[in-house]
């Protein structure tokens, strides 16, 4: 499964093989905004070892693996080569500037070029898509994932034919295709939440001492 796959496969669901109603850029739209909303429901998860920069604050998303990240779940510091026992610490993420920042806990504060462990839920890619050159994606999701983005991509043309033609054009079965199938694809999504598969919450609650002083 990969981006040109993928292109083959919507045109061939919305009855456009040769490309002349959607263009290369509106599906990769509809492919991006379908990964999303299976992210939120099954998301890819990564394990990995950060280098620390000094201070309580790291930041996850700029790290080699993590480029993805929505949610951290777990951190543990130090991690050290060989350590057998748990090193988790508590810990708050937050957004800031579109990058994903964790400020930890405990009375240690991480010096420069020391090792960070974080368990984290990651959004997916599909290679090809953006420089991805990987699919997250396990290969029983294609069809799902064509489904919403098929879904997607009728309701783009149903409203471009009504911005450039008003009400003379036949949007409306476009409108149509793409509700049927988005209803499709969100009923399946439901399916997949309800079977565990939808975000925990990040972290969890900090007492003001836990890094011996209070936050600051």
């Amino acid at each position: 499964m990969n981006r040109a796959a993928m292109h083959a496969r919507l045109l061939d669901w919305l009855g456009d093989p040769q490309g002349v109603r959607f263009s290369p850029q509106q599906l990769d739209a509809a492919l991006r905004s379908a990964l999303d909303e299976i992210a939120e429901a099954a998301p890819d998860s990564a394990e990995g070892t950060l280098v620390c920069a000094a201070g309580r604050e790291q930041v996850i998303s700029t790290a080699v693996g993590f480029e993805r990240v929505r949610r951290v779940l777990a951190a543990a510091y130090p991690a050290l080569d060989g350590q057998a026992c748990d090193l988790r610490v508590p810990f708050r993420s937050f957004w800031r500037g579109g990058a994903l920042v964790v400020r930890l806990g405990g009375s240690r504060i991480p010096q420069a070029g020391e090792n960070l462990r974080v368990w984290a839920l990651l959004g997916h890619c599909l290679e090809g898509l953006d420089g991805a050159d990987r699919t997250s994606l396990p290969a029983c999701r294609e069809e799902l994932l064509t489904l919403g983005a098929a879904g997607l991509a009728a309701q783009v043309r149903a409203n471009a034919l009504t911005e450039s033609y008003g009400e003379r054009t036949p949007a409306g079965e476009w409108l149509a295709l793409g509700k049927q199938r988005l209803a499709e694809f969100r009923e399946k999504l439901a399916g997949l939440r309800a079977g565990g598969g939808t975000l925990p919450r990040a972290g969890w609650r900090l007492d003001r001492w836990d890094d011996g002083n209070g936050w600051r």
